[in-house]
C-alpha cells in the first residue's frame, strides 16, 4: 500500500515521445519496471477532496491540538491555491541501471505556469508550461516548443495537483495514520512535524511532513522507502519556499 511516485510519475510524462527528456527525480526513473508496476498497482487510496482556505488569518493557522489529518489535507489546499513559490526536491536509491543514484529538480509555480530544472545525462534541462503551450531546453541547445502531440498527452494524464503538491501529501491517509512529533524550526519557520509509518510484506515506509505553523504551507516532506522483496531502497526531500517573486515567461 502507499505507493509513491504520482507528483514524479506527472512529471515524468513529459518525457514519454522520443528524446524530449525531462528531470525525473523519483525511483521510477532507475528502478525496475517491475518494481514501479508493484508500486502503482499499491496506491488504491486517494487522498480527500480539499478543503476551501481564507489566505490568510486565523483559519490558517495550525496549533498542536489540530487534528493531524486536518492539518495535511488544509496544507495541500494550501499548497493548491499558492501561485507563487518554489521547491526543491532531492531524490536517491540504489536500484535500477544506476545504482547509487542521486537527483535533484527545481520546480516553480506561477498562476497557470510553471518551470521545472535539473539534469538528465549530465545535461541541464529545463522545460516551461504556460497554459497549454510548453517548451524545453537541453543543454545548450535551442529553446523548442513541446510536440503538440506530446502535450495533449500530458494534458491527459496531470493535473495541477500532480505537478504541485509532493507526493507526500496526497496518499490517503486514514483518521490515525498521521502523528504529531513535535514543533521544529525549518529554515527560520515555526512548523509542526507530522510523521506516517507503514511496513507490511512488501515495504517500509517512513513519512515525514513539516507544515507551517503561522500559514499552513508544507515546508518539507520527506519519505524513505525499502522494498523488503527486492532489497531496495529509495529517499525523497523536499522543501518549498513561499511569498516569492516568480517570473515564468515564454521564451521564444
Amino acid at each position: 500500500m502507499w505507493g509513491a511516485g504520482v507528483r514524479n510519475t506527472a512529471i515524468a510524462a513529459t518525457l514519454a515521445f522520443g528524446t524530449f527528456c525531462l528531470v525525473q527525480v523519483n525511483s521510477a526513473q532507475d528502478r525496475p519496471l517491475g518494481d514501479v508496476a508493484r508500486e502503482t498497482r499499491a496506491q488504491t487510496a486517494q487522498s480527500k477532496p480539499a478543503k476551501t482556505l481564507a489566505s490568510d488569518g486565523p483559519e490558517t493557522a495550525v496549533t498542536a491540538s489540530d487534528d493531524p489529518l486536518e492539518v495535511i489535507t488544509k496544507a495541500a489546499t494550501a499548497m493548491l491555491r499558492d501561485n507563487s513559490h518554489r521547491c526543491h526536491e532531492m531524490a536517491s536509491g540504489n536500484s535500477g541501471p544506476r545504482p547509487g543514484w542521486t537527483q535533484e529538480t527545481w520546480t516553480e509555480f506561477g498562476n497557470d505556469r510553471l518551470r521545472i530544472s535539473g539534469a538528465q545525462e549530465h545535461q541541464p534541462v529545463e522545460t516551461i508550461f504556460i497554459g497549454k503551450d510548453g517548451y524545453r531546453k537541453i543543454g545548450s541547445g535551442p529553446w523548442t516548443k513541446v510536440d503538440p502531440m506530446e502535450m495533449a498527452w500530458y494534458q491527459t494524464w496531470t493535473s495541477p495537483a500532480a505537478f504541485k503538491l509532493p507526493d507526500e501529501l496526497k496518499f490517503g491517509y486514514k483518521p490515525g495514520d498521521l502523528k504529531l512529533t513535535g514543533p521544529e524550526v525549518i529554515r527560520g519557520v515555526s512548523t509542526f512535524h507530522y510523521q506516517f509509518k507503514v511496513r507490511d510484506s512488501f515495504i517500509d515506509r517512513t513519512v515525514d511532513i513539516w507544515v507551517g505553523a503561522g500559514d499552513a504551507l508544507p515546508r518539507k516532506t520527506e519519505m524513505m522507502t525499502y522494498d523488503l522483496k527486492m532489497g531496495t531502497s529509495w529517499h525523497t526531500m523536499t522543501e518549498c519556499t513561499y511569498g516569492i517573486e516568480i517570473k515564468i515567461e515564454a521564451p521564444m
